[in-house]
């Protein structure tokens, strides 16, 4: 197989809200800096790297981890499953992880990520021990070499390891050293090696240097191809080039190529070039390239990694669109549905300083839209609602659970949780799966919205004399405990945002609309936004975001 790697970025807006609290990045706690555009990256999967190992077994890198495929599904490896008592695989083990191998003879895979190489026996999931010399870099490329050797591209060199047991040994290739090294290949006895500077061509330990005046521009992506040509993709001077015993060609837009930000290359057994960019995937055959894209199925064009597997079937990572299974004639996409659960966002809420909380499946964030500031936690999984109390102090609710994050006080839910909300009163109130409930000093209550229907609550907005909004699974309820109006929907209400002039904004799985709060009627509907309005939304500087 031919497994090409790679590493980027996207983003979505649209409308619709809830609360208010802050941000956007998974990981463990840290002071970090990001751009605006990171805030969208908890709405969809990462994939990195998709991997093929010697049995067939497929494996991706994502921001949120590593995955393997069992039993028709993505399964996360950060889980002590499969492991021994003394060896479990620590939570969140893995995360970032930018390149895959595996190497046959130690039954290892190997990963490397933003921070480290790690490595894992592919059966029993244990973790290998690494290099010292390894533990504290980027890796950028990880390849096996036809003899079973394996390489590791650093930003601080190009290592060769060696393996023995359980331990490696990491060996730095000479001159190497001070390199950025982003993709290297092998071709007979000669090493192709991709920097931030140029193209070496290592043969017998001699090194020659490369389009050091002929191309300006990172030697990002390698492959070469059985035909002898070397194909490479360049990011700082954009562009995909073929380089063969009849010189350098480079591709754009003339030869069909409509994006040239190459993420990565592959080659099919037929010959074929599929080449990964940030618009779409294209492949070259018979001298011309042909584009595959959102019209041809795609979820998501921003390519981060394309994989060739043993039956001939091409494997897409993309940026928040999940991994495509390119299945002529159809495109099969694995999302949260199929175990990929890594971030998405779930819930937002904004404090009086213009903060966000971002609750997603692994964790929450914290935002800062003015300083562009953020940090990331862990205190909860699976957040599905926040709120702040009077006293400002931050409420989550997770599987079946409200917790404080202050106090760490707990109340345990009868059903899923997906909203919270406080009253001038100090009363809380909780959205779930199967009902409205009211949590007091004196406990627990089921707040009936409807007779006959044992509603999902997915969202609620307390007005300024306590009275209720709810967004219900058939429509949206106004008023207090046995005196409600409602407008009914055609789907379940998702969310829900109150307009500067006090009207509200109704989020559905089908559609956004802005109805008056007196009369309950429609004053604006969205009926077709293109994508299905899941998750809370909330509304900052008479801007609603979705």
């Amino acid at each position: 197989m031919n497994a090409a790697l790679s590493h980027r970025c996207s983003v979505v807006l649209v409308l619709a809200f809830v609360p208010l609290i802050m941000n956007a990045a998974t990981g463990r706690a840290h002071a970090a800096s990001y751009p605006l555009s990171t805030f969208d990256r908890l709405r969809g999967v990462i994939v990195y790297d998709v991997h093929e190992d010697f049995k067939g077994g497929i494996w991706l890198g994502t921001e949120s981890g590593v995955w393997r495929w069992r039993n028709n599904g993505f399964e996360m490896v950060n889980s002590p499953t499969g492991t021994t008592a003394q060896t479990p695989v620590p939570a969140g083990w893995g995360r970032g992880a930018l390149t895959l191998a595996s190497d046959s003879k130690s039954n290892t895979l190997w990963i490397g990520t933003g921070s480290s190489l790690l490595a894992l026996n592919m059966e029993s999931l244990e973790p290998y021990p690494v290099p010292s010399d390894l533990k504290s870099v980027t890796i950028n490329r990880l390849r096996v070499m036809p003899q079973g050797d394996v390489w590791v591209g650093t930003r601080n060199g190009l290592y060769k390891l060696h393996t023995k047991d359980k331990h490696a040994k990491a060996v730095l290739v000479p001159e190497t050293e001070s390199l950025n090294v982003e993709d290297f290949v092998q071709a007979g006895q000669t090493l192709w090696v991709g920097t931030d500077q140029e193209l070496l061509e290592i043969t017998h330990g001699k090194i020659r240097k490369h389009f050091e005046k002929e191309v300006v521009g990172r030697a990002m992506h390698l492959h070469y191809a059985s035909d002898g040509a070397m194909w490479m993709g360049l990011r700082k001077e954009p562009g995909l080039y073929r380089w063969d015993a009849s010189g350098v060609r480079k591709f754009g837009q003339a030869d069909g190529l409509k994006n040239d930000e190459v993420n990565s290359i592959a080659e099919r057994d037929n010959g074929e070039i599929w080449i990964g960019t940030e618009r779409g995937v294209f492949r070259w055959t018979d001298g011309a390239f042909h584009c595959i894209d959102q019209d041809s199925g795609l979820t998501q064009t921003d390519v981060h990694s394309i994989a060739i597997d043993r039956d001939d079937e091409i494997w897409i990572g993309t940026f928040g669109g999940g991994v495509c299974l390119l299945r002529s004639p159809d495109v099969v996409t694995y999302g949260p549905e199929d175990g990929l659960i890594n971030p998405f966002v779930t819930v937002m809420c904004r404090t009086a300083n213009d903060t966000i909380l971002a609750g997603s499946l692994q964790g929450f964030s914290f935002f800062n839209f003015e300083t562009e500031t953020g940090r990331a936690s862990e205190a909860i999984d699976h957040v599905t609602a926040a709120a702040l109390d009077r006293e400002g102090r931050i409420w989550l609710g997770g599987e079946c659970v409200v917790l404080c994050l202050e106090t760490g006080e707990k109340l345990n839910l009868p059903h899923a949780v997906k909203s919270i909300a406080f009253d001038t009163l100090g009363q809380m109130f909780i959205g779930c799966a199967h009902g409205l409930f009211v949590a007091r000093n004196d406990g627990l209550r089921k707040i009936e919205l409807s007779d006959s229907l044992e509603l999902a609550a997915n969202a609620i907005l307390v007005e300024s004399d306590n009275s209720l909004i709810v967004g219900a699974g058939d429509g949206v309820y106004v008023g207090m405990e046995g005196h409600w109006r409602k407008l009914p929907t055609d789907s379940p209400v998702l969310s829900l945002a109150q307009s500067s002039a006090g009207d509200l904004w109704v989020g559905t799985n089908r559609s956004l609309k802005l109805i008056s709060k007196t009369t309950l009627e429609v004053i604006e509907n969205y009926a077709d936004l293109g994508r299905i309005l899941h998750s809370p939304a909330i509304r900052w500087r008479d801007l609603v975001w979705h």
